[in-house]
């Protein structure tokens, strides 16, 4: 077979793998949706099961198609270990904890599936470093149910998690890398890590411990105040998606340790009121920032010749 057509199979293979992956990513959505409706045990695992065969038969595809486009040997090794990590999950997960969500399991999966094509697209030894982050994070997700099962003076350190989680989100604020506008990551050892995804784990134990405690609403009141300086430190440094998601993990543990629906109503509104003061803080702090040049008034009465200054802020 000449090389002119192996180059055209080439071709029509990862053609065919960009519409392959699209209609097993809508199939694998559908079926997020339509295993509740199955009634049985045994109808909703065999729902789960053809998931992982789409998600494994996405993940073959995707690096196939990596391969074709480099010819790099190393792609298809780095493919094989990733292989045995999703397989290793899905096994682990369902036999160690039987009562697990399998549906939850299947998306975590599939999402690291994603992430993991996307950065070996990237590049390949950042893939590399993150492959053996997630799995080192794997195997902590493994043992801590256990740790905390069999040591119960864990569940009781409310406050010493609180304390631990601002520490480092402060950490993060005062000496970390700014990327993109945000103070995201530090360096240790050649290794940049997000001390927020560590602080998001000890977030759900500290408002856990400080909930169950709480007997009345002053220790509702301590909790949300404490949770409120771990959202204000990720939201000064600028780590926007972080705040949002420890809020809404505030008022889901909230409502969990509660079952009060007016707190959590009270939170949405005391969180939107927030963000929104915010929005008009940093419109003013621009505008301020625009009138050391112009009339204030040309703030609301845009001109054509000054619409943008020196640096690129709009006039609003």
């Amino acid at each position: 077979m000449s090389f002119l057509s192996l180059d055209v199979l080439r071709q029509y293979f990862i053609l065919a793998a960009r519409y392959l992956i699209i209609v097993l990513m809508v199939i694998y959505t559908i079926q997020s949706f339509t295993v509740f409706a199955r009634r049985g045990g045994s109808a909703k695992h065999a729902v789960f099961i053809r998931q992982n065969i789409s998600m494994l038969v996405i993940h073959f595809a995707a690096m196939m198609t990596i391969y074709l486009n480099t010819f790099h040997f190393q792609i298809l090794v780095f493919y094989g270990a990733q292989l045995v990590y999703l397989l290793a999950v899905l096994v682990l997960f369902s036999n160690l904890y039987p009562r697990c969500s399998r549906l939850l399991v299947n998306h975590m999966c599939m999402l690291t599936c994603i992430g993991f094509i996307m950065i070996t697209r990237l590049s390949y030894d950042s893939a590399v470093r993150q492959f053996i982050i997630v799995s080192a994070g794997t195997v902590a997700a493994l043992l801590v149910p256990v740790i905390v099962r069999k040591m119960l003076l864990l569940t009781r350190l409310g406050w010493a998690y609180t304390f631990v989680g601002i520490g480092l989100l402060g950490l993060v604020l005062v000496a970390a890398r700014t990327t993109n506008g945000a103070k995201l990551s530090l360096s240790v050892g050649g290794f940049l890590f997000q001390p927020s995804e560590f602080v998001k784990i000890i977030f759900v134990f500290a408002v856990a411990g400080l909930l169950t405690q709480a007997k009345d609403m002053k220790r509702v009141i301590i909790a949300t105040a404490l949770a409120a300086v771990h959202v204000l430190i990720l939201v000064v440094s600028k780590d926007l998606g972080s705040a949002l998601i420890f809020f809404i993990t505030y008022l889901v543990l909230l409502f969990a340790s509660t079952g009060n629906p007016f707190l959590v109503l009270l939170g949405i509104l005391s969180g939107s009121g927030a963000s929104g003061n915010g929005a008009v803080y940093d419109s003013l702090f621009r505008a301020a920032y625009i009138s050391d040049r112009d009339q204030l008034y040309q703030l609301f009465c845009l001109r054509k010749d000054r619409n943008v200054d020196e640096q690129g802020f709009w006039l609003v």
